[in-house]
């Protein structure tokens, strides 16, 4: 039950902490009306932890002595969320700027490079690019130990979708406006 209820991981420190508040205050709720079941619900976590017998018992009445306490425990435990907790939002911040930066430029590296033309070039960034959706998917399955062909495939496609609709966009634009050349 514990493990069919594990909150997924985010990438938002911000939704993170309010998921967070949120199931915490839930479980102070549930406390409040059904002692009976989150008490049974704290004596299974800490049972799949190995405690057991009086010790288990102990842990049990301690926690459960104090309902913050034992919110936060189950709110931990059980969802794998920590109240009150904004993690490091500049850290997070300048992790997904760099990421945003180095991903961002792989579809412009190729006009770059002197040698190409610009219809190759235009190729190249079309590859480069699909390359590194699917890297980025693969990657993400693989830290969500879920499928990585699937998480790769549906990165592909969403990324792609999106470059082809940007990509329209703009053709559509120049034409609309009348300027520049079109590729």
């Amino acid at each position: 039950m514990i493990a069919c209820r594990r909150s997924a991981i985010s990438v938002s420190t911000k939704s993170d902490a309010q998921a967070a508040d949120q199931a915490h205050r839930e479980e102070l709720r549930h406390i409040e009306e059904i002692p009976e079941h989150q008490c049974a619900e704290l004596r299974e976590v800490f049972a799949a932890k190995g405690f057991e017998g009086e010790t288990l018992d102990r842990i049990v009445k301690t926690i459960a002595e104090d309902p913050e306490l034992w919110a936060k425990t189950i709110t931990q435990e059980e969802f794998g969320l920590q109240p009150g907790d904004t993690g490091q939002p500049l850290q997070s911040g300048a992790a997904t700027f760099a990421a945003f930066v180095l991903v961002g430029a792989i579809p412009l590296i190729p006009f770059a490079i002197p040698v190409l033309s610009l219809d190759q070039a235009f190729i190249a960034s079309i590859a480069a690019t699909s390359l590194a959706f699917l890297g980025v998917g693969i990657t993400k399955g693989w830290a969500l130990d879920q499928s990585r062909f699937r998480s790769g495939l549906e990165t592909l496609l969403t990324g792609g979708g999106a470059a082809v609709l940007a990509y329209g966009a703009g053709f559509l634009l120049r034409t609309w406006l009348g300027t520049g050349a079109v590729a």
